[in-house]
């Protein structure tokens, strides 16, 4: 989330964002705030599906799994 944030252009989005990672439930709360910027919500899921494939692939290379990822 916060890598998310750092690639932002829109200081008072990141802002907010931050506040909201910055507070007790920050997953929770990282959610509300994305629903305050409407132009977010869809760039952060591209994000975070991205970020968990190459996570993923990552993990795979690191245990020896050979994937063809679909």
């Amino acid at each position: 989330m916060e890598n998310f944030v750092d690639r932002l252009n829109d200081a008072e989005a990141a802002s907010g964002l931050l506040d909201a990672l910055a507070r007790p439930k920050p997953f929770r709360r990282f959610k509300d705030a994305l629903s305050e910027y409407p132009q977010l919500p869809e760039a952060w899921f591209a994000f975070e599906e991205q970020a968990l494939l190459e996570r993923s692939a990552q993990w795979c290379e690191e245990n020896g799994i050979d994937v063809d990822w679909v």
